[in-house]
């Protein structure tokens, strides 16, 4: 069953393969020609279309890349001034002096500029709950802050442990909400490399793929073109073949067609037929000159007849003279 449907099924290609080449016999040599330049033309399209959408993935890819770049740059610095900002405010707890309070309130200054840079990576979904808790932690600071100043700067051990404890709680939550966003970031980072090393992979898969079917597609036109060519002309040869072996009752082939090979077979139709001519000239000239040569004989054996006959009668006339001179 297997084996009689692997025979229809070639039988319908080859079939199909028939038809093709017919068709295609029946264009013009321009025309095949274009297919062939039409074809070359869409491949390398097609190639460079594929090669464009790539590079435009890739150009994607790379703004990505700097976005999240930017973005993990983003939350270090928030780290680091946030860090900066829980020193000082820890060293203003142990120490009130002046100097202290004003480092502190200068790094939450940085702090909350900082932030407010930083509001376009943290008002992303994923992160709003960050930029909420931040927000409130640096209005908490500012409050805290205020109060400490307005407090004895050698306040009670109970008051100095109150501010610490309050200070360690804001440092714990926005610690842990600026580290969400930076592992978030670094996350993101690791799985787009790990998506671009996949691509790239695919993309050159793609690219070989589609160059190899672009080179099978050509080869493939050239094979069918190039063989309806020298079908077309091997008809012309083999008619000229024929005619050199002094065969006449040839066709010419594609002399009805309109195009370059119904002139080559119009040009093969003139020349059989001046050979035609040609035959029959000879064969004129060859009997014309049987005719002469028997012309030519015929006329040689009357002049001979004529001689004997003119001997002849000569004998006779000198034997009747000299019967004469006897009498």
């Amino acid at each position: 069953m297997l084996a009689r449907h692997l025979r229809r099924s070639r039988a319908r290609l080859r079939a199909a393969v028939r038809r093709m080449h017919a068709r295609v016999d029946r264009l013009s040599l321009r025309n095949r020609i274009f297919i062939l330049c039409w074809a070359s033309i869409g491949v390398a399209c097609a190639v460079a279309g594929a090669l464009t959408i790539l590079s435009q993935g890739a150009q994607l890819d790379q703004r990505r890349m700097r976005e999240l770049g930017w973005a993990h740059d983003t939350a270090a610095t928030l780290e680091k001034d946030f860090t900066s900002l829980t020193r000082d405010m820890y060293r203003m707890t142990a120490s009130p002096t002046p100097a202290h309070v004003e480092a502190a309130r200068g790094n939450l200054e940085d702090f909350r500029h900082t932030f407010a840079s930083s509001a376009h990576l943290l008002l992303r979904p994923q992160y709003r709950d960050v930029h909420a808790t931040v927000a409130a932690g640096i209005a908490e600071f500012e409050t805290l802050l205020r109060e400490y100043e307005s407090q004895d700067a050698s306040g009670a051990p109970e008051t100095v442990r109150n501010y610490a404890d309050r200070f360690s709680a804001l440092d714990d939550a926005i610690d842990a909400a600026i580290e969400r966003v930076r592992d978030g970031t670094a996350a993101e980072q690791h799985a787009l490399f790990a998506r671009l090393d996949r691509e790239q992979d695919r993309g050159l898969i793609a690219t070989a793929a589609a160059v190899a079917a672009a080179a099978i597609l050509m080869l493939a036109l050239s094979t069918l073109v190039g063989r309806s060519v020298r079908r077309s002309v091997a008809t012309v040869q083999q008619a000229l073949t024929a005619l050199a072996q002094g065969k006449r009752a040839v066709e010419a082939p594609g002399e009805h067609r309109t195009d370059e090979f119904g002139d080559l077979g119009r040009a093969v139709r003139a020349f059989r037929e001046a050979l035609i001519e040609g035959d029959r000239l000879r064969a004129e000239a060859v009997r014309t000159a049987a005719e002469e040569r028997d012309l030519s004989r015929r006329l040689s054996l009357a002049m001979n007849e004529l001689e004997r006959e003119r001997a002849h009668l000569e004998d006779r006339v000198l034997a009747r003279t000299r019967d004469l001179g006897t009498v």
